[in-house]
């Protein structure tokens, strides 16, 4: 019951990619968006693929169990770190739009 709990936990925890997509593309002037869309694809794939080579690095020096403890809390952190200044700075955008 707790793996199935958190495996839905994971789950709603990634939807927040629907709006950083959208955002991101009504964001993006028309005639470079397919460009956009490609570097911001790349970039993901990268930061992926160092966070994966960055848990092999803990998990050799470690064992699995806390390595994967680390990355979710490294990601649960930067996570809430994100949300909080953007739900910020859409605050302070949205203060000093005339009504």
């Amino acid at each position: 019951m707790v793996t199935f709990a958190l495996w839905a936990l994971a789950g709603v925890c990634c939807a927040y990619q629907v709006p950083v997509v959208a955002e991101y593309v009504g964001a993006v002037r028309g005639d470079v968006r397919g460009q956009a869309l490609g570097l911001a694809s790349a970039g993901l794939l990268a930061a992926q693929g160092v966070g994966v080579l960055a848990g092999g690095v803990v998990a050799q020096q470690w064992a699995v169990a806390p390595a994967i403890a680390v990355a979710g809390a490294t990601g649960t952190l930067l996570a809430s770190y994100l949300t909080i200044s953007r739900a910020r700075a859409t605050i302070d955008r949205d203060s000093l739009t005339p009504t």
